[in-house]
């Protein structure tokens, strides 16, 4: 059993993050510049999605089994908590403009 710091989940939460926002910037431009075959579109969403996976089971080392699941759980709670987040912001917006 592994007991982490705050710090260290932290640390982790932010390299994941700023590995989502390269990749979807990297993305933005090869497709403003037409440099991406239509196959290696379909394939490109997974990239993410795999390597949180792979950074989840290098950092806690955990079963393959665990990872995954972990993965599943954090995955829909990020996707609940964007889709809550984008609709108060559609809300506001609304109700300001």
């Amino acid at each position: 059993w592994q007991h982490r710091h705050y710090i260290s989940h932290l640390m982790f939460t932010i390299h994941v993050q700023c590995f989502l926002f390269a990749f979807f910037m990297l993305l933005m431009v090869l497709d403003w510049l037409h440099a991406l075959p239509s196959w290696l579109t379909t394939l490109l969403p997974f990239v993410p999605i795999a390597y949180f996976v792979m950074a989840l089971r290098t950092f806690y080392q955990q079963s393959w089994l665990k990872t995954v699941l972990k993965s599943l759980m954090l995955g829909t709670a990020y996707s609940l908590a964007m889709t809550f987040c984008l609709v108060v912001v559609a809300v506001l917006g609304a109700l300001v403009f």
